[in-house]
């Protein structure tokens, strides 16, 4: 009798530890889907801003050379990507002449009051880059650039997309921003030895 007893129990006692253990299977058999689902989801890419110039009717004159200077912008640009201070150089101060002898009674007031609030800056940082031989000073000064010809950009547009592209590591960690035609990165604050870091902000039409 007391065997049959000890039988009995045991039996309850091992259909108690099989029930136990599906559950606990079945438990984490959830939570590996539910990980393998977060995992897959956790790789989204950032959309990219699209921004619409400002001025929408502009005089041809004016369009000609706002696109003359963002150039000549873009030609710093793919110079300090080859990390070449005296092409940088020659470039800066074509930049420069491209400001010069401009006859602004083209603009309308507001176009005006954005203009003069660019250029100055933008013939500064030309300026400066120009006359420096170092190619980390001209980079530095590049950052600034890029700030006032984003504006400009912004308000008069260009004859193509621009993208406005961003690298968190450029002047040590600070990060910067430059405008290119292309969507694929060529870092101007590390040429060569970085060439590829960082990524597309925003995308100007």
């Amino acid at each position: 009798m007391k065997k049959s007893i000890l039988v009995f129990a045991s039996f309850i006692v091992l259909l108690s530890s099989c029930s136990n253990n599906k559950q606990e299977a079945d438990k984490h058999e959830g939570h590996n889907m539910d990980t393998t689902k977060q995992s897959t989801n956790a790789a989204t890419e950032e959309e990219v801003k699209i921004i619409t110039h400002q001025f929408t009717t502009v005089d041809a004159n004016v369009s000609k050379h706002i696109n003359e200077v963002i150039g000549n912008y873009l030609l710093i640009k793919d110079n300090l990507v080859k990390s070449d201070a005296s092409s940088v150089s020659k470039a800066a101060n074509e930049f420069k002449k491209s400001m010069e002898g401009f006859d602004k009674s083209l603009l309308n007031s507001e176009q005006k009051t954005i203009y003069n609030k660019c250029i100055p800056e933008l013939q500064k940082q030309a300026a400066a880059i120009s006359t420096q031989k170092e190619i980390e000073k001209q980079r530095v000064e590049f950052a600034f650039m890029t700030a006032s010809i984003y504006e400009l950009t912004k308000a008069f547009g260009y004859s193509q997309s621009l993208y406005h592209e961003h690298c968190p590591m450029a002047l040590d960690g600070k990060g910067a921003m430059w405008l290119s035609k292309e969507t694929e990165i060529k870092n101007p604050y590390f040429g060569n030895d970085m060439l590829s870091c960082g990524s597309v902000m925003e995308e100007i039409k």
